[in-house]
């Protein structure tokens, strides 16, 4: 069999002709990206075979690769900084509006987004973390998409890596200790403090927990758990007590799912589908070789019991 032709250097490092598909939430268009000027930008299209594909961003500087849609249609946003100077803004695409130019909803000269969220229990809204008022510290913010109106929840008060939005508007935060440990808090913000819950050992979790998420009722939380353990599973973390329950695996599926979902990470949505499918497919299958072999022995007994009996 010959093999293959050998790829280039320039086709190895290529940017792909289509990736991180996503449709948007009325089920009418789907966006992707795909190369222009040699950077990847946002796409949309709609889902009919004839449609045509619109490019809807133009930054020829750096690919523009985290991209999001919002609950209405209308609008995508995606993260860009200004020339490889690392600071990432927000910016907002209007796909209604074909000509105009996308907004920057975060337009501070020397800050950068971390991360940005949209809580389904929050519609309209996304929750921003960024370091406007400390170039080392990184705020909460809550910017209303449509008008760019920025509010700020909680304030960070040193040290905090990442927050959470419970039920009901509660904040809770995850931490590193001075001994550096991961600490989960809850956010008082009559105090302007936060009240630890639990503390996971830092030597155990040199990569962070993984995932995070709020229940639905807001009482709790399911994270990646390896106390006590060397694998990691899913439990229910009490906010109340700081106690961990462990989750059933089909659960833990559910939970997992939902978690991509309401973060709109299509891709590793449909990878955890496939991936957590596994446990169900290895159940089966060892289910369906006891079946065969039992009912191989079964026939073998029924063979010798009808088999004529040897004349001597």
């Amino acid at each position: 069999m010959a093999l293959p032709g050998t790829l280039t250097v320039e086709e190895l490092f290529a940017p792909p002709q289509r990736a991180r598909a996503s449709i948007s939430p009325d089920g009418t268009r789907i966006a992707y990206l795909a190369p222009w000027q040699g950077r990847l930008n946002v796409w949309v299209q709609g889902v009919g075979p004839a449609a045509e594909a619109r490019r809807v961003t133009a930054d020829e500087n750096r690919s523009a690769l985290n991209y999001s849609w919002t609950d209405d249609p209308r609008r995508l946003l995606y993260l860009q900084d200004d020339g490889g100077d690392e600071n990432w803004h927000l910016y907002r695409v209007d796909l209604d509006d074909p000509d105009a130019a996308a907004v920057d909803l975060t337009p501070f000269p020397t800050a950068t987004v971390l991360t940005f969220t949209q809580p389904v229990s929050r519609p309209g809204k996304a929750v921003v973390q960024m370091n406007i008022r400390q170039t080392q510290q990184f705020d909460l913010h809550e910017l209303d998409i449509a008008t760019g109106e920025l509010t700020t929840p909680a304030e960070n008060p040193g040290h905090v890596s990442g927050w959470l939005i419970g039920g009901e508007g509660a904040l809770f935060a995850s931490r590193l200790t001075s001994d550096g440990d991961i600490e989960l808090s809850r956010w008082d913000n009559d105090a302007r403090t936060l009240h630890p819950i639990a503390v996971c050992d830092g030597a155990a979790y040199p990569m962070g927990v993984f995932p995070v998420q709020i229940t639905p009722d807001g009482t709790a939380v399911w994270i990646g758990s390896n106390r006590g353990t060397d694998r990691t599973r899913l439990v229910r973390l009490d906010l109340s007590t700081g106690e961990e329950t462990e989750v059933a695996v089909f659960t833990a599926r559910f939970i997992v799912r939902q978690w991509l979902y309401e973060a709109s990470t299509t891709g590793r949505l449909a990878f955890a589908k496939i991936a957590m499918g596994f446990p169900l497919l290895g159940l089966a299958a060892v289910v369906g070789i006891w079946a065969v072999r039992r009912a191989a022995k079964r026939r073998e007994v029924l063979a010798g019991e009808l088999r004529p009996a040897q004349v001597i």
